[in-house]
C-alpha cells in the first residue's frame, strides 16, 4: 500500500486542473483492479512505460486520452498490450529485427522528424514534424517497408519514454521551488509546414 501511495503521489504534480484529484486517483486505480499482476509486469517493462515502471503514468495517459471513461481506456490499453506482444512488434521483435542503418537513414531524409531539445518555459520535450519536406514517393519506393516505418516511430516513442523523459524531468527539478515529485513526460509537437504545396495534400 505504501508503494502504491508514492506511485500515485508521484503523478499528482502533472494532472490538470480540470482534473478533480481525488477523481483521477479512484479511475486509475479502478484501471488497475482490472489488470493481473502478470499484466501490470508486462505494461512495466515492454516499453509502454518510463524507466521507473510506474504503471500509474501510463493508465493516466490512456484515461486522459479516453476522457476519463475507465472502459475505453482498458480495451485501448489492451489493444496497445496486444500490439506490442504481436510477434512483429514486440521488444524482442523490434530488437531482434529492426531496420538497417541505411532504412533509417532513408526514412529520415524523405520524413524529416525527430527532437529537437526542450521546451524553455514548460521543460517538454519538442519534437519537430517537418510535413512540408515530406517525399512520400521516395519514401515509398519499395527500399523500406510498412514495417520499417511503424518500428521507427515505435523506437523513438520508446526513446522519448525511457531518455528523454528522465531528461527532462532532471533539468525542471533543478529549477528553484520545482516540485520534488515532479515528472515531465508531455511531449510539444511542432508542425512544421513549410514548403508544403497543395498538390502534397492530393
Amino acid at each position: 500500500m505504501q508503494m502504491q501511495t508514492a506511485a500515485l503521489a508521484s503523478i499528482r504534480p502533472r494532472w490538470r486542473s480540470n482534473h478533480n484529484v481525488d477523481t483521477m486517483e479512484q479511475k486509475l486505480l479502478a484501471l488497475k483492479s482490472r489488470f493481473a499482476s502478470d499484466e501490470l509486469t508486462e505494461i512495466a517493462t515492454n516499453g509502454m512505460t518510463q524507466r521507473t515502471g510506474n504503471v500509474y503514468r501510463t493508465f493516466q495517459r490512456y484515461v486522459t486520452a479516453c476522457n476519463g471513461d475507465v472502459n475505453k481506456a482498458e480495451q485501448q490499453l489492451r489493444g496497445t498490450m496486444a500490439f506490442r506482444s504481436s510477434d512483429d512488434f514486440s521488444r524482442k521483435a523490434l530488437l531482434r529485427d529492426a531496420p538497417t542503418y541505411d532504412r533509417f537513414e532513408h526514412i529520415f531524409k524523405n520524413m524529416p522528424h525527430g527532437f529537437h531539445g526542450f521546451d524553455a518555459t514548460h521543460g517538454t520535450t519538442v519534437y519537430v514534424d517537418n510535413v512540408g519536406m515530406l517525399d512520400s514517393d521516395a519514401l515509398l519506393n519499395g527500399f523500406v517497408t510498412e514495417r520499417d516505418l511503424v518500428v521507427c516511430h515505435l523506437l523513438m516513442l520508446e526513446y522519448q519514454l525511457s531518455v528523454l523523459t528522465d531528461e527532462a524531468t532532471r533539468r525542471k527539478r533543478l529549477e528553484p521551488g520545482a516540485d520534488p515529485l515532479l515528472v515531465v513526460d508531455d511531449v510539444t509537437n511542432v508542425i512544421d509546414m513549410t514548403g508544403l504545396r497543395p498538390m502534397k495534400l492530393l
